[in-house]
């Protein structure tokens, strides 16, 4: 197995391993939580039927009622670990999952060693999160018309418009923000580059570069280039 391929399964079951461990982490509290709200009443009514009979016996706290507290102390305590140690598991697995998400998850028939049903669910579930991204991204109509699309050459074919990212790109991925379509993706500190398969030429991304490293030409100047 070459090494190109280990980091690729890798790359790939980061996201399914952190997703399993958080559903696994909810699961686990969800049952102590319910354990414990279920088995409370009744040990608490316990404890108050022995404190009855101790006013009136009095070898009920010393063979009954200390050893109950302690066995009740104990199960506290025990409760308390596992949510201490379940929270933190949730919270780390979550905090993987939206890091592998965003910057780690593989491209669109780039999975290695996952069940092809699993990588349909976790691509539908990447392709919701962009489109609540891109909704929640989205500028103003007022904004649009004064800035995306200013970007714009006045050219009656969208076709023919490319988004070419310059040298003087910085990394910031701002541009890839405020893509609606997730045709930039968000590699901090490096030069991006416009999927030209999933842009839409709305022309966000040129106002919204910080660095002016967006450049909108027509594909007969590149045409040249490319061959």
């Amino acid at each position: 197995m070459t090494r190109r391929r280990m980091l690729a399964i890798a790359r790939s079951w980061v996201g399914v391993t952190a997703a399993a461990v958080v559903i696994a982490c909810a699961a686990w509290l969800t049952v102590e939580y319910l354990h414990a709200a279920r088995v409370a009443p009744s040990e608490k009514a316990l404890v108050e039927s022995l404190k009855d009979r101790a006013r009136t016996d009095a070898t009920v706290h010393k063979t009954l009622l200390q050893p109950e507290f302690d066995r009740q102390h104990r199960a506290l305590q025990r409760r308390a670990r596992a949510y201490r140690l379940g929270g933190i598991l949730l919270l780390i697995s979550v905090g993987t999952f939206l890091a592998w998400i965003k910057w780690l998850k593989p491209r669109p028939g780039g999975w290695v060693g996952v069940p092809a049903p699993v990588a349909r669910l976790l691509e539908a579930l990447v392709e919701r999160r962009h489109e609540r991204l891109a909704a929640l991204t989205r500028l103003p109509k007022r904004k649009v018309k004064k800035g995306a699309l200013a970007g714009r050459p006045a050219v009656a074919d969208k076709s023919l418009v490319l988004y070419r990212v310059l040298d003087s790109c910085s990394g910031c991925t701002v541009c890839a923000q405020v893509c609606p379509v997730d045709a930039i993706e968000a590699r901090p500190y490096v030069k991006h580059e416009v999927i030209d398969s999933r842009c839409t030429r709305c022309g966000l991304c040129v106002p919204a570069c910080p660095e002016q490293a967006i450049e909108v030409v027509t594909r007969d100047v590149v045409a040249p280039v490319a061959q």
